[in-house]
């Protein structure tokens, strides 16, 4: 029998790292993360606010330095890139941003900022790529002459997408791009981004802070906490038995969500404090923390098949909790 060899990723990052100054000394922003990303796949990277996944997505777009790491994409070294070559690339790499209005420019009519992306096309050809554009997020292309003050919140995310669909990435960051959004919205935002994906063969990375949001667009979820990954899984297997006792704080958070429901048993803990240096970032406030782990960071180790976490006591942080956040039916 034929061995079906799997295809390379489409964007890997090797030991990425950022670092900022800041008054007191160096804020290690990103720390030596990994992550890898197949053709097609819909990536969800989650964490509180100043948890580095933010960042960790521009840096992927090279709109951020890194101090450290390597950045490939469709297997060709993105940081080496310069010029026309970079620039090429780029039409292949997008982001939609949290705040729609802010990335728009007042004076400019939607159709204008939705064509700004397209200025690889022949003039005449413009004008009939951002009616399809418009039709593509479920709008008129008649509106193209409006202002972006004259849409709904919704609306101008729907546009912000047209427009980074414009130049036709393959790949496509989403940064928090529904949290400024009532929640019936974010469901018709969301129900759009999964059918671009599936129409269009489109790979996402989908930033957030919600689980509940994570839930309902990710094939895999990255957990992110002080600039590390402390865990990594398929989505339903990291709903059903989440190792670290961060991600069962988070899933805690998003219990209330209709159609989930969940058991859950780690505790708040210690409030943050500074920075860590050493040793486990979540010690202060893990319940299940001792000397050992802030001695030294725990590895981002494998504890199931394809399941991964940064926490020396994950399998008793699972047997612990019991029953995750699942789908009932």
């Amino acid at each position: 029998m034929r061995t079906v060899e799997p295809s390379p990723p489409l964007i890997e990052g090797r030991d990425l790292t950022k670092r900022f100054k800041v008054p007191t000394g160096t804020l290690l922003a990103v720390d030596h993360v990994s992550l890898s990303i197949q053709p097609g796949e819909v990536v969800g990277l989650v964490g509180e606010s100043g948890s580095g996944k933010s960042t960790l997505a521009r840096m992927l777009l090279r709109l951020t330095p890194l101090n450290e790491g390597e950045i490939q994409f469709e297997g060709r070294p993105l940081l080496q890139l310069r010029g026309r070559a970079l620039q090429e690339i780029r039409r292949r790499m997008q982001i939609v941003f949290q705040d729609p209005f802010s990335s728009f420019d007042p004076r400019m009519t939607v159709g204008q900022s939705v064509a700004e992306g397209l200025s690889f096309l022949p003039r005449g050809r413009r004008r009939a790529r951002v009616a399809e554009l418009l039709e593509l997020v479920g709008l008129s292309p008649d509106q193209r002459d409006r202002y972006p003050h004259e849409f709904s919140g919704g609306q101008r995310q729907r546009l912000a997408i047209a427009r980074a669909l414009g130049p036709g990435p393959r790949f496509v960051i989403a940064d928090e791009p529904v949290s400024a959004l009532d929640i019936s919205i974010q469901a018709q935002i969301l129900n759009l981004f999964r059918g671009l994906q599936r129409q269009l063969g489109l790979t996402y990375l989908f930033v957030g802070h919600d689980l509940a949001v994570i839930h309902h667009i990710a094939d895999r979820v990255m957990v992110m906490y002080r600039g590390r990954v402390v865990e990594e899984a398929q989505k339903t297997a990291l709903f059903a038995r989440p190792h670290h006792p961060y991600t069962q704080l988070l899933l805690a958070s998003a219990v209330e969500v209709v159609g989930l429901s969940s058991k859950t048993g780690a505790g708040g803990g210690a409030q943050e404090g500074e920075q860590i240096t050493r040793g486990c970032a979540f010690a202060p406030r893990c319940p299940l923390a001792d000397s050992g782990c802030r001695d030294a960071p725990p590895p981002l180790r494998e504890v199931q098949p394809g399941h991964r976490a940064a926490c020396f006591k994950a399998e008793q942080a699972a047997a612990q909790m019991g029953v995750g956040i699942r789908e009932e039916g």
